[in-house]
């Protein structure tokens, strides 16, 4: 999966992992052998919804962000309704260095 950040200028390539991590998170993780550093909370919420239906309008996810010195990226996040978890795992790549075809 690829997520972008347009106030940072970069890309983040993800994948969906399993974690341990149980709310409240920490300021500080540990995960796959690295360290890793708070960002940012954010929660989101569907404004508007078409083709397949994964979320109906005004469902919402939270989620907590981390980046470790290497420019790892592990992203913690759970459905507001129903708890479920989907963490996300990967690397920022600067915008100059993504070439889309």
């Amino acid at each position: 999966m690829i997520a972008d950040d347009a106030n940072e200028n970069y890309f983040m390539l993800v994948r969906e992992v399993e974690t341990l991590f149980q709310p409240p998170f920490g300021k500080a993780l540990e995960f796959d052998g690295k360290q890793f550093e708070f960002v940012f909370e954010a929660r989101a919420a569907a404004e508007e919804v078409w083709g397949r239906e994964i979320f109906k309008k005004g469902d919402a996810e939270i989620f907590w962000d981390y980046k470790a010195s290497d420019g790892s990226y592990l992203s913690l996040g759970m459905d507001e309704k129903t708890q479920k978890r989907a963490d996300f795992y990967g690397k920022i790549v600067a915008a100059d260095e993504v070439k889309l075809s």
